[in-house]
């Protein structure tokens, strides 16, 4: 005749043990319902050929992979740019769509002047047409050239 403490102990060996056994078959029908079917059919020749051919893609959207190692290369293409050296000179009035222009053409690189934040923070209406004046400077990074052109006095 077993004791009170032995049918505890057995009781709570058998429960652990159902829990667990629980446990094992919840996981592993997780795992099966995560990973993808796999059918006993075999393959038609039909079925062949089309696994073996490649799918049409867009040319027009490039894998996502693509173009953030693109993206990464022409980031490091204008940082590279911004940081080489120039000479550089600009005559008193030159207006600064001209000199930007200018910058624009010779070493590559896209300009853009948000004329509405200029308008905010200057009260400067037409700020691509404000004459500037640069001093000629010798080996200079290109991107203090672009920092200090907008500031520039005439």
């Amino acid at each position: 005749m077993k004791t009170r403490s032995g049918l505890g102990v057995t009781f709570l060996v058998v429960t652990v043990g159902l829990l667990a056994t629980a446990l094992v078959s919840t996981r592993h029908r997780m795992a099966s319902a995560q990973a993808p079917e796999i059918t006993q059919n075999v393959p038609s020749s039909l079925d062949t050929q089309k696994k073996t051919e490649k799918p049409a893609t867009n040319p027009d959207r490039p894998k996502q992979i693509e173009g953030k190692i693109n993206s990464q290369a022409k980031a490091r293409e204008y940082r590279e740019k911004l940081d080489q050296p120039v000479t550089i000179e600009f005559e008193q009035g030159t207006p600064l769509r001209e000199a930007l222009n200018h910058i624009s053409e010779r070493y590559g690189l896209t300009i853009l002047v948000d004329v509405e934040a200029f308008k905010a923070d200057n009260n400067d209406a037409d700020i691509e047409n404000r004459p500037i004046k640069l001093p000629r400077l010798n080996g200079i990074r290109l991107r203090t050239v672009l920092r200090v052109i907008p500031t520039s006095p005439a």
